[in-house]
């Protein structure tokens, strides 16, 4: 028995001899094991040294090659277009007519000029016609050597005495009779000057009134359509007004209905709030001014006054579109505050601020629109009024110098018929002098020769430069307004500075009104030699661009060709998409003309924001980014903040906190 219990001990403990050892085995196994899978994980990591590198930063942006240099073309005066000649794309030439304005006005300005001229000189002459000519002289000279032949042969041949005086009687009544002719011609001549200057005046006034009643209506319709539009505009402002009140419960009537927007109200900046506030109030102050101004002004309607009301209407507008931007301010540093008021709800609310922001902007643009066609159309009223004033006031002037004229001819003529009839009632008086007495006839003789010399000299008297001034003044305006004339027709066609191509037309209808200084240009004209690239950068990225600044540019048609030119433009005016994204324009003008670059083509741009030397810098994978504070896993697994700036895509700089050759892990 003892034997057989010493035996089953020696089986107990071999048992568990084994199974100590089979314990022992199974962790050694299962601690190489997890030892293994540390050392691995530990292993699995990257190492970066800090180092010294070159690093440019760039924006990145794509666009389209378009032509630069460009021709803004309009007509020197508003009138009714009557033809154009080219179309968009049509190459041009230099000095051809491109389109031309209605001339049938113009060019009756020029035939009324040129009779006005042609009056002139004919009143010269026939202020000329008024003293003696050249045959009159020559009759007055052969009269005197009638007369000195008379008195040296009435001492031989009294017999002929007779005859003499009968000769010197036909010769006065010869000029007597030819003195009727010129007056009844300078008579009729100067009434037919009345009767044309009378006909310029009447044309005058029919123009006056055709004119004015024209731009009268134009001015009208102008005024209708301003006061139409303000009348769409005042209930979509307090409908706005309104819209802001029941956001805000700002009134009391609105402040029961939005109790729960109390907690989202406090936004992060507690000054949006109150500026807000102090907006709408001013500005429901103002509205409800101008609604009761503008009521009176209704009922009283005057269209002169219409300006006055669009200005005031325009000014809240623009307050208007200011309120609407400091709520949009608001609601974006607001915490939403409750179920009923969830940051989906305000994200929605800034969307339709946004909306909301716009129709506003283009109600802007559009009442500016109108007013200055207001302004245009009563600056073009009030041009017309004074010109057509001024041509009745020229053609009442002118009448009335031509009735002067008229009747200073027959004053002249009076007095030429009076002394011409005395010398023939002389030249009877000789007669019966030498047929009574022949005696006399010597002292007669000489008396006559006397005569005939002082008729002589009084009929070669030069007029004085004086008398003749007004007259040569006349041709001179005349002449002025005839220049003036043409020039106003030539100002009708619209001519092409230099050999390029239409670009644009901004009007193609006929008989439509032109305007001097229009918003569009009527044609645009474009330098097909000239390119640039316009490229559309976002309002995040804009600041990252300034003027003069280098711009890599390569070209999808081109794989290896890459340029380098500047920034030559930045807009300050915002774009905004249908998806309200905000852009702004930015043109990069070439340096020079490359024949391997097109329009149209599409460009990739890297806008050259920073470009730094010699630099600390890690690879940008190393460094992390949490709660805008930039840190770096040192190979003892500490966290080190550092301070970060430029990187290139690959590499990025480092300020502060880390040397030389440090070592980071990622």
């Amino acid at each position: 028995m003892w034997v057989l219990s010493e035996v089953n001990l020696n089986k107990k403990r071999k048992r568990y001899t084994r199974i100590i050892i089979f314990v022992v085995f199974l962790f050694v196994v299962v601690s190489f094991y997890y030892y293994n899978k540390h050392t691995n994980v530990v292993i699995d990591y990257k190492v970066a040294n800090v180092s010294t590198k070159d690093i440019v930063s760039t924006l990145s942006n794509d666009w389209k090659v378009y032509y630069k240099d460009q021709y803004d073309l309009n007509f020197k005066i508003a009138w009714v277009l009557n033809n154009i000649y080219k179309k968009e794309w049509d190459e041009v030439k230099k000095w051809e007519v491109i389109a031309s304005l209605d001339d049938k006005y113009l060019k009756i300005d020029v035939e009324k000029a040129s009779i006005a001229l042609e009056t002139a000189n004919a009143n010269l002459k026939a202020k000329q016609a008024t003293k003696w000519q050249k045959t009159d002289i020559n009759i007055y000279q052969e009269q005197l050597n009638s007369s000195l032949v008379s008195y040296d042969s009435v001492l031989q041949q009294w017999d002929k005495e007779i005859e003499i005086a009968k000769l010197n009687l036909d010769t006065v009544k010869l000029s007597l009779s030819n003195l009727k002719q010129t007056i009844i011609q300078d008579i009729d001549n100067a009434n037919k000057t009345v009767e044309a200057r009378q006909k310029d005046l009447d044309n005058a006034n029919d123009n006056y009134s055709n004119s004015i009643e024209t731009y009268s209506l134009q001015l009208k319709n102008s005024q209708e359509k301003l006061v139409t539009e303000m009348d769409i505009v005042n209930p979509l402002i307090d409908k706005y007004l309104r819209d802001i009140d029941v956001l805000l419960w700002i009134t009391d009537l609105n402040k029961s209905f939005n109790d729960w927007f109390e907690n989202f109200l406090w936004a992060k900046k507690s000054s949006t709030k109150s500026s807000v506030i102090a907006t709408y109030n001013t500005i429901s102050s103002l509205y409800k001014k101008f609604i009761d101004d503008y009521g009176i002004y209704k009922n009283n309607l005057d269209y002169n006054n219409v300006l006055n009301y669009s200005l005031r209407q325009l000014e809240l507008l623009n307050d208007l579109n200011l309120l609407y931007e400091q709520t949009k301010d608001m609601l974006k540093n607001s915490i939403a505050s409750s179920p009923n008021f969830t940051q989906t709800i305000i994200d929605s609310y800034i969307l339709n601020m946004d909306s909301w922001i716009s129709w506003i902007k283009n109600e802007i643009q559009w009442l500016t629109i109108l007013e200055q066609w207001v302004d245009s159309s009563k600056l073009l009223y009030d041009t017309n009024l004074v010109t057509y004033a001024n041509l009745i006031k020229t053609a009442e002037i002118q009448l009335e110098q031509s009735k002067i004229s008229l009747q200073k001819i027959k004053e002249q003529s009076k007095t030429n018929l009076d002394d011409i009839t005395q010398k023939y009632n002389q030249a009877k008086l000789n007669l019966n002098t030498v047929e009574t007495t022949v005696l006399n006839n010597k002292e007669i003789a000489n008396s006559q020769v006397q005569v005939s010399k002082a008729n002589l000299e009084n009929k070669v008297v030069s007029f004085d430069e004086r008398e003749l001034e007004p007259y040569y003044t006349a041709i001179k305006n005349a002449k002025k307004t005839l220049d003036e004339a043409n020039l106003r027709l030539q100002d009708a066609y619209l001519y092409s500075p230099i050999d390029w191509k239409i670009w644009k037309l901004s009007i193609t209808n006929v008989w439509t009104n032109i305007l001097v200084n229009p918003v569009t240009p009527f044609v645009v004209i474009i330098n097909k030699n000239s390119l640039y690239i316009e490229s559309k950068v976002e309002e995040w990225d804009i600041w990252k661009v300034f003027l003069w600044q280098n711009v890599k540019i390569a070209f999808n048609s081109i794989d290896w060709l890459v340029l380098t030119w500047k920034v030559s433009y930045i807009s300050d005016k915002a774009d905004i998409d249908t998806n309200g994204i905000v852009t702004y324009k930015v043109e990069i003008l070439f340096d020079k003309l490359d024949d391997r670059v097109k329009e149209w083509f599409t460009s990739q741009l890297a806008f050259i924001i920073d470009e730094r030397k010699n630099i600390l810098s890690l690879p940008l994978e190393t460094v992390k980014t949490e709660n805008w504070e930039s840190s770096v896993t040192m190979l003892d697994d500490s966290i080190k903040v550092v301070q970060t700036w430029i990187d290139d895509g690959d590499n990025i700089e480092i300020i502060s906190w880390l040397k030389l050759w440090d070592s980071v892990k990622y």
